[in-house]
Order: C-alpha cells, then structure tokens, then sequence
C-alpha cells in the first residue's frame, strides 16, 4: 500500500522536493521494518492513517503541507533514526506527525445538505479520534468538538424532541462526568431556566470549564454546583438535590440520565423520581474502534414517571 500512494505523490510533488524527498525516505524506512517492531513502535497506527489520509487528500494541500516542513530537519532525523528496533521505528513515527496534523482540513458543516452532514459526521470523527489517538492533540480535538461539533449534535437532538415535551422546563438535574461535554449537551437540547449541576471529587477538575460552557445557556446566577462526596453512595444525592427540585412541579423538572455512573443515575432515578417528572437519555453508537463514538447517530429518549 505504501509505496502506491507514495509514487502518486512522488508524480505530483516532483521528486527534485527536498521536503517530499524525506517522506518518501521516511515513509519507506517505516514500511521496511519488520511488522512486530512497527507494531509495537506504532500501537495507534499513526503510519496507516497517514496513508490513508493523504491517499484520499487533494494534491494541493499535500503539497503546501508538506512543503511547510523543513526538510533539512526531517533529513537529519530520519538519518539519526537507523537502527530497526522499536525505540529507532518510533522516532520516525514521531517525525511523521507534525506532517500529518498539516494535512487533515477542519470538517465543515453545512445543515441545508444532508448528504453533506452525512459525511460531516464522519470527517469529524475521524478528525477528533486523530487527534486525541494518534496525534496526542487533545487541545485541537476539544476545541473542535466544543466549538463546531457539539452544536451540530444538539441541532440533530432538538430536532427529535415530541411536539411539547419541554415546553416548561424550569430546572435540569445533571451530573458532572468524565465527559464534561454530556452535560452541556443536554442543557442546549432542553434549554431549561435553571441547571443544578452536582460533581464529584473525581470530576472538580472540569468544573470551570463545564460552568464556563453552561454560562453560554443559562444566566450564571441559575446555575448551582453541588458537591457529591462519594460519588458511590448513591444516597448522598439526596438531601440538597431533593430540597432543590422540591419545589417545581414534577413537569417543571427535567433528570439527565446521560452522564455519570451507573450508581450516580441509580440515586437520581430512586431520590428525584415522582410521578409525572421527566428524563432525559442521549444514546450514541459506538464504532468499530474500541471507545470511539459515531457522531452523528444520537438520538434523544423522552422518559416520564407514569403517574
């Protein structure tokens, strides 16, 4: 596979390009390596996706991207990177990187083409797990998921919503979870007057960011954080989080079922349930790739207590 894509761009590119020279060195030292020390220097499979990314790529971006790389550079440490073992296969592997966070675009939205969204969702997995997977970029992922994909997820849920259903929501009961996103989610798709937020010790750290996010939907003033000392006693979720919903009628009151653990929604269900109250569950598919979800594939699960 790899030299079939590197001749293609071999042609393009012209092989008088320093900087494409030392991809093709770089690329073709990689693939020489015998397959268990390249699997053990490369577990993420930042070579694969290289291949493919810039086998599927427009020929201009290639080119401008790898003509940002300082080819000098890139010469000097593919030539320090000789032997074959795994320590030697993944400095090579890290000097494919920069390369490859240069040659992937920014997914673009467009909601009046569903055929495009369809592919947006895809590009933006792709764009995210990269990231975060082989590209060690958590910031550039974040932010991307933040900014422009997480609006496109709430458009699709809203969307969903039964004619009514939050009509009056005055308050969301949610948790602070290890996916600080979920909760700030669903506060865009009920858009309710008021958030009562309850975190964990393991969760404080993402307090600022997910109160920052929040303060986007609703008035600061309405949002209230409360602490959860073990968050594996689902007992202590009642008490402040009891006394705090008390007052709204039971549809007046929306419960997120999505975030947190398993024991965190079984205190909720068990201290917050009374007949005529509503939840919330934001389901996703997950892909075939261990812990990776496929955006574009949520859908919203409507819950009322029976009466």
């Amino acid at each position: 596979m790899a030299r079939g894509w590197v001749a293609a761009l071999a042609d393009r590119l012209g092989r008088s390009d320093p900087a494409a020279a030392a991809l093709f060195g770089l690329v073709g030292r990689l693939r020489r390596l015998p397959h268990e020390v390249l699997s053990d220097a490369d577990p993420t499979g930042v070579l694969a996706r290289a291949e493919a990314v810039i086998a599927a790529d427009r020929p201009a971006r290639v080119a401008a991207a790898v003509g940002t790389i300082d080819p000098e550079g890139w010469a000097r440490r593919v030539a320090a990177a000789e032997e074959t073992d795994a320590d030697g296969a993944r400095d090579l592997i890290d000097a494919l990187r920069p390369l490859l966070a240069r040659l992937v675009a920014r997914p673009v939205p467009d909601r009046a083409d569903p055929g495009r969204m369809t592919a947006f969702f895809q590009e933006a997995r792709s764009f995210v797990y990269l990231h975060r997977k082989e590209l060690r970029d958590d910031t550039t992922a974040d932010a991307f998921y933040r900014d422009v994909l997480l609006p496109e997820i709430e458009a699709r849920c809203r969307a969903q919503l039964s004619a009514g259903w939050f009509d009056r929501p005055r308050r969301l009961v949610t948790i602070l979870s290890e996916s600080p996103e979920l909760a700030v989610l669903t506060a865009a798709i009920v858009r309710p007057a008021s958030v009562l937020l309850h975190f964990s010790t393991k969760t404080e750290r993402h307090l600022t960011d997910a109160l920052a996010r929040l303060t986007t939907l609703v008035p600061r003033k309405n949002i209230r954080a409360i602490r959860v000392t073990d968050d594996t006693r689902p007992g202590l979720l009642a008490g402040e989080v009891t006394d705090a919903v008390a007052a709204f009628p039971p549809d007046e009151v929306v419960i997120d079922l999505t975030p947190g653990t398993k024991l965190m929604t079984v205190g909720l269900w068990h201290h917050l349930v009374e007949p005529g109250r509503r939840m919330n569950y934001v389901q996703t598919q997950w892909g075939e790739t261990r812990g990776e979800l496929r955006f574009g594939t949520e859908e919203v699960v409507e819950i009322t207590a029976a009466t």
